[in-house]
């Protein structure tokens, strides 16, 4: 619950389904931010308060608009394993090299589907389905690594066939999200809460001074977490249960109508 509106607050954003309408992953290019958010998001700046993207997706999977269409003090991304305030790397838990060593040898070993996601690399490996041109395709661990160069691996995302031993064996090593057959993993020990306070930490910003705004399952530990929680009126009937607040939807500005009733 918000105390006092005059000290500076944290405001913690998911991206599809809340600060916009879902996007696509592979057209990062399209994607509008509505004009009541980007207004109310640039007066709650103004009043000393802080406003970061909390998103699943890895940075270099972050659509245009975020960086083109409003100004945000920092993000936290991949499920908290990256995490950037005011244009520079703050915390940063990649998947470390080994496992990524071992992850490339089953997926292609088991021709098992599997995108990369890091700072600015892209990487996918299916034996059925060709990304590009927005995906970097490999064929060989080689492929991967003259592709990932000096970047690091983040997160990554598994589109179908999650199940069995590819369940198993990601769950074993990697702190897994599992929706169907699908899920997301990363490093064990992050996850967007974690990231979320770690942010706060570095902004020197108490967690009750913290607002969390999300609509699916995946938010749940971040809104839960949140000094204060603001569902979206397209959330997952249980993400409303547990938040104090219901604003409009994410096509209707929903996160610009609950800064305005909270901070401005």
């Amino acid at each position: 619950m918000i105390i006092d509106k005059t000290k500076p607050h944290a405001v913690f954003l998911d991206i599809d389904g809340t600060l916009m309408a879902p996007g696509k992953l592979l057209l990062l290019s399209e994607g509008k931010i509505p004009p009541k958010n980007i207004s109310a998001i640039a007066e709650a700046q103004k009043l000393g308060h802080k406003i970061l993207i909390n998103t699943g997706r890895g940075y270099s999977c972050l659509p245009e608009c975020v960086f083109t269409q409003v100004k945000f003090d920092g993000f936290v991304t991949g499920l908290g394993s990256f995490i950037e305030l005011d244009g520079n790397t703050a915390y940063n838990c990649p998947i470390d090299k080994n496992m990524t060593d071992m992850l490339l040898d089953y997926i292609m070993k088991n021709k098992k589907p599997c995108r990369f996601q890091g700072k600015t690399s892209k990487i996918c490996y299916d034996p059925e389905k060709d990304l590009s041109p927005e995906w970097d395709m490999i064929y060989s661990k080689q492929d991967f690594y003259n592709i990932l160069g000096n970047d690091f691996i983040s997160k990554i995302t598994i589109d179908r066939e999650l199940c069995g031993d590819y369940e198993n064996f990601i769950s074993s090593n990697l702190n897994l999200y599992k929706t169907g057959n699908a899920g997301e993993a990363t490093s064990k020990g992050c996850n967007k809460a974690n990231g979320m306070q770690k942010a706060l930490d570095l902004l020197g910003i108490p967690r009750e001074r913290s607002i969390a705004m999300g609509d699916s399952i995946n938010d749940a530990e971040v809104l839960l977490y949140a000094g204060t929680s603001v569902a979206m009126k397209n959330s997952d009937a249980q993400i409303k249960k547990i938040c104090e607040y219901i604003t409009s939807s994410d096509i209707d500005g929903g996160v610009g109508a609950a800064i305005e009733l909270l901070l401005l």
